[in-house]
């Protein structure tokens, strides 16, 4: 069992299915047990005291229509032979509960491959599952509520098999960009940006480290020289003699 792989925005659909979307405004094409979809297919656009479902089309499955959140039971589409991309995505809304809410992708003999929950919000969500391994199979989609309390039903919309982009097999799994795949960082190439990192900063921080060795002062004293001076000021009695750079370093 799986999580959602990607989730999105609703597009324009068309499935295998015959009644995808719930677009004939009933539970044709889908077979339920329970009581809790009953009578929850509807065209409302919003749930009364909020807007908007974000449907596709006209109709959905909103599981709160037919008795509130009190009622239990599921609602299983027709099977269906997964083609095309091999990729299935639903419209999910409605209760945040993995195990009690949510939309599931499932074998003939009931066998959970992927599935969703809501988000505690009307609104729907677009989420597809990659089903690449099962291309060829016989699959169907069932909504599921179990759940009594508030927030006890699930919604679903706009079933698309088949239809929506897979992703490139060769990015899944790849390293992170600027890693070698043992993770390292790589090293760079010989004049490569990273090889030329040494700035205009750097080249003055090296040439006035040398003149502090030269003068056999260390760096960090640099700042207790004054400026010479110049050759009109008199150096007052009793003063130093002021500090001159030699020609050439001092030599063993």
């Amino acid at each position: 069992m799986t999580t959602p792989l990607m989730s999105g925005q609703a597009g324009a659909s068309e499935s295998t299915l015959s009644n995808p979307g719930f677009e004939r405004g009933d539970l044709s094409g889908w077979s339920t047990t329970g009581t809790a979809f009953h009578g929850s297919v509807t065209n409302q656009p919003g749930w009364g005291w909020g807007c908007c479902f974000n449907q596709q089309g006209t109709y959905h499955l909103w599981g709160f229509a037919g008795g509130g959140d009190a009622p239990t039971g599921t609602v299983t589409s027709e099977p269906f032979t997964l083609t095309g991309t091999g990729m299935v995505s639903v419209l999910v809304s409605g209760g945040r509960n993995d195990d009690q809410l949510y939309v599931a992708l499932t074998t003939l003999d009931g066998t959970v491959l992927h599935k969703a929950t809501g988000t505690d919000d009307e609104a729907y969500r677009r989420v597809t599952w990659d089903a690449r391994e099962h291309l060829g199979e016989q699959l169907r989609i069932t909504a599921v509520d179990r759940a009594t309390g508030g927030w006890g039903h699930i919604n679903l919309d706009d079933v698309r098999v088949g239809l929506d982009k897979a992703p490139a097999r060769a990015s899944m799994g790849s390293p992170p960009t600027g890693t070698s795949p043992r993770g390292r960082a790589p090293r760079p190439r010989s004049g490569s940006a990273r090889a030329r990192i040494p700035s205009a900063t750097s080249s003055t921080t090296r040439s006035t480290s040398r003149t502090a060795t030269h003068c056999g002062v260390p760096s960090d004293r640099r700042t207790a020289f004054s400026p010479a001076p110049s050759s009109s000021t008199a150096t007052p009695p009793g003063s130093p003699a002021p500090h001159r750079k030699r020609s050439s370093p001092r030599t063993a």
